[in-house]
């Protein structure tokens, strides 16, 4: 818990979305400590993990979450309307087909209805990518949290990754998974009902459907077994029709309404997790420029009134100024002199005998 208040009253702790005091009952505003005095928990934790792993954007998995959560959405409401648009023909011809036994009219109804075929199965594949996409997405947000001071979470991004593809464990895991992300990213905001709503919607709507499939056929399936007549068959059949129109379009209101919620709580987190960056960015400060592996190079000083270069390597230092010359000095000595190497000198003469002695 990296977001917490201490209340001045009581010297109790407590999370910064709680407005009062858990022990004594006091306002937030009112008596909790002043910010200077509490240590900046958050940030240090941020900082101490970008040594590790720093904070890498998930936008682009947001974006193309996104966009197929939308398409997914909108095909299925228009696969919706095209399947309204003939559907008291295909009743009419069905329950024709089971009085009469003349199936050439519900053969050719069903004909015009293969052609919603293959825009069925290219919406279950959207649907399937739409799905990875958000937890890919997910995974993203789930590692960029330590990095931007959440504290580390219980789930970790495999969970993210996986839990989403599986059926029932992502409606009971993932909007756990997404309101501590969004909690984790502002500690101030909520977003629970939000998160439950939207993913109901646009996931739990095919458990609507499977369950809500599952009780209209064994309605039907009781009536006919209960009375075997060709009059209760065609009754039967075509309210299982008509109750299955009304289911489908239940939970394509559903997809739609959870889409458009899933989309918003991506753009949320989204916007929490980028401010959040900035605002650890800001108070770091600006980071050294560093070339390489070596240290940070530093220009040599030029010399007042030197020309200073803007384009390319900075200028060599310029060499130190040699000393001003001095008087020339000359020898005098013959020409020849010049052209021959000197002379041996003469040898030295013995000393003159002593004098005799007198007499």
């Amino acid at each position: 818990m990296t977001d917490i208040w201490v209340c001045s009253n009581c010297k109790s702790i407590n999370r910064m979305r709680d407005t009062r005091c858990y022990s004594c009952g006091q306002r937030q505003e009112e008596v909790a400590v002043v910010a200077d005095h509490v240590p900046n928990i958050r940030l240090a934790e941020a900082t101490a993990y970008r040594t590790v792993r720093g904070y890498e954007s998930s936008l682009p998995f947001a974006i193309a979450a996104g966009i197929l959560i939308v398409v997914v959405a909108a095909m299925g409401l228009w696969l919706l309307v095209e399947s309204v648009r003939g559907f008291d023909v295909l009743r009419d011809a069905i329950v024709d087909a089971a009085i009469t036994g003349n199936e050439s009219a519900l053969d050719q109804v069903l004909a015009d209805q293969q052609r919603l075929a293959s825009p069925s199965s290219l919406r279950l594949l959207l649907l399937i990518l739409a799905v990875l996409a958000f937890g890919l997405w997910l995974s993203r947000v789930r590692l960029n949290i330590p990095a931007l001071g959440g504290g580390m979470p219980g789930w970790g991004p495999w969970k993210a990754l996986l839990y989403p593809l599986i059926p029932i464990v992502n409606l009971v895991r993932v909007p756990v998974m997404v309101q501590d992300a969004l909690y984790r990213l502002d500690p101030r905001g909520g977003g629970l009902g939000m998160v439950l709503l939207a993913w109901i919607g646009f996931v739990g709507s095919w458990i609507v459907g499977i369950v809500g499939g599952v009780v209209i056929a064994s309605v039907f399936f009781g009536a006919v077994v209960a009375d075997p007549t060709v009059d209760v068959f065609a009754s039967a059949f075509g309210s299982m029709l008509d109750q299955t129109v009304i289911l489908s379009v239940i939970t394509e209101i559903m997809t739609a309404f959870g889409a458009v919620l899933l989309v918003m709580i991506i753009a949320q987190i989204e916007s929490r997790a980028s401010a959040r960056d900035a605002e650890i960015r800001a108070q770091l400060g600006p980071a050294p420029l560093q070339v390489g592996d070596g240290p940070v190079p530093v220009p040599a000083p030029v010399p007042d009134g030197a020309p200073v270069s803007t384009v390319g390597p900075p200028p060599a230092p310029s060499p130190a100024p040699s000393p001003a010359p001095g008087p020339a000095i000359t020898v005098s000595r013959p020409f020849s002199a010049t052209d021959s190497p000197p002379a041996d000198p003469a040898p030295l003469m013995p000393p003159p005998p002593p004098p005799p002695p007198a007499r």
